[in-house]
């Protein structure tokens, strides 16, 4: 992959983040804030089901599964794909200092950047208060994922970009199944 300017960027971006922020901080949000936000997700999730319960509308809570599943799923395999053609090495190998170790190859899309991306997007479609709040997590995991020195700059855009088409494409779909 073209790494002549990722690698004068990350340590650019390594030195800048690192000045103002705790690597402590980074480490946490590139490792532990996924596991909040898919916890974020389940209890949205009970919230639509408790919903639906109530109002004795099951399609909301139906419609809810299904988006969360499909959109996790179609993420997952994409990333996986991508990562089985396009086998990078993570940065780390070619000169990288990272704040801690995650795997040792495909770094080709970042999968934590696809996957939140494409969730966030597809609960910013059905929740827009929440999503705002998940589009900007989802950011903040991709960067926080460069900044520990285990995914280039291209790794997380096209996992971005990615994760932005798949969420908006599941919705879509799912959306137009739910409407028969």
């Amino acid at each position: 992959m073209i790494t002549t300017f990722q690698i004068p960027f990350m340590m650019w971006l390594q030195h800048t983040v690192l000045s103002v922020v705790s690597p402590s901080v980074v480490v946490f949000i590139a490792r532990f804030i996924p596991w909040i936000f898919l916890g974020g997700l389940i209890i949205i999730l009970a919230v639509d089901m408790l919903r639906a319960v109530i109002t004795r509308k099951y399609k909301i809570f139906q419609l809810s599964f299904w988006e969360i599943v499909f959109t996790l799923t179609v993420a997952l395999l994409f990333q996986w794909v991508f990562k089985m053609l396009i086998p990078e090495p993570r940065p780390f190998l070619e000169g990288i200092t990272p704040l801690y170790y995650y795997g040792w190859n495909e770094s080709f899309p970042s999968g934590h950047t696809l996957v939140f991306t494409a969730l966030a997007v597809m609960l910013h479609d059905r929740h827009k208060h929440i999503g705002v709040l998940a589009v900007m997590v989802a950011f903040m995991i991709g960067i926080a994922r460069m900044v520990v020195g285990i995914h280039y700059p291209l790794d997380i855009a096209v996992g971005a970009l990615l994760g932005l088409l798949i969420g908006h494409t599941v919705v879509r779909i799912v959306r137009k199944h739910y409407k028969k």
